[in-house]
């Protein structure tokens, strides 16, 4: 059969339009493909590790340890009749403490990771404290009210130490000591806000203000 003259054009070009397709297809899919391999290629680049500029001495290591170890002892020796989910918490403080000596830390991300552990048997010990001392719905209790002003007297006390190897070093034990400063000054802030609305626990409420007087320890 003999095709028309029209009829091949329309043939040819059906013909062209789908290689096109197909073409800009592959194109558009090798392209695709190498955003991919780049991208796989990136996610296989090993992540370096970058150290706390901030170090942890000795000094500081030891003073923390000591307060958080006297914390809890104190909360053992003046809270003793602490019902089951306080004596809970001063289990899991004591195990916070446990392997955590000053003797027992070796390199810098050891001894921040120490430090961490020093807050949190302060943070339960706190709390043992408070279900000893407050009621579920009542006010807080005088020895509350009175760590808070504590709180507020250290922080008006505490006078970061500006001091490092370097100016670098100095520039980045500043920015720290002045972050830590304003954390707890924030913890104070908020401790006045649970304090006045009986929506807050006083439990949450020891944690936070005992966590904060942890934090305005000096690094040495």
């Amino acid at each position: 059969m003999r095709l028309g003259r029209r009829t091949l054009l329309k043939v040819a070009g059906g013909v062209g339009l789908g290689g096109a397709g197909v073409a800009y297809w592959q194109r558009r899919w090798l392209w695709r493909r190498d955003d991919l391999d780049a991208i796989e290629t990136t996610l296989d680049v090993a992540v370096p590790t970058v150290s706390n500029p901030v170090t942890v001495t000795d000094t500081h290591l030891d003073a923390a340890y000591s307060w958080a170890r006297e914390h809890v002892k104190s909360t053992e020796r003046e809270f003793t009749k602490s019902d089951e989910a306080g004596s809970k918490r001063l289990e899991n403080a004591n195990e916070y403490l446990a392997g955590n000596g000053p003797d027992e830390i070796g390199d810098c991300a050891a001894r921040h990771e120490a430090l961490t552990q020093y807050m949190l048997a302060v943070a339960s010990s706190a709390m043992a404290r408070g279900y000893h001392l407050e009621t579920e719905d009542g006010p807080p209790s005088d020895e509350l009210e009175t760590v808070h002003e504590t709180l507020g007297d250290e922080l008006d006390a505490a006078a970061p130490r500006y001091a490092g190897e370097s100016f670098t070093g100095t520039v980045v034990r500043a920015g720290h000591a002045d972050a830590r400063c304003e954390t707890a000054a924030s913890q104070h802030s908020r401790v006045a806000d649970y304090m006045s609305d009986d929506r807050f626990s006083n439990m949450v409420t020891w944690e936070v203000v005992e966590t904060g007087r942890f934090v305005t320890r000096p690094p040495s």
